[in-house]
């Protein structure tokens, strides 16, 4: 799995000054996980960045 590093995010975040939800392409419930990693894998358009939600 890629990941993006911003350098000082964590202090950003911490400060306020940074909302990573704000980046979030997909919100997906943990049963789709599957599909939802080969879609990013796979850079579909609209897939930036997912959030699986293990509540839903």
């Amino acid at each position: 799995m890629k990941a993006v590093v911003f350098h000082g995010a964590g202090r950003r975040v911490s400060n306020g000054s940074f909302d990573p939800l704000r980046v979030l392409s997909n919100r997906e419930p943990m049963m789709h996980v599957i599909e939802a990693y080969k879609a990013f894998d796979q850079r579909q358009p609209g897939w930036i960045k997912v959030a699986l939600d293990p509540a839903a």
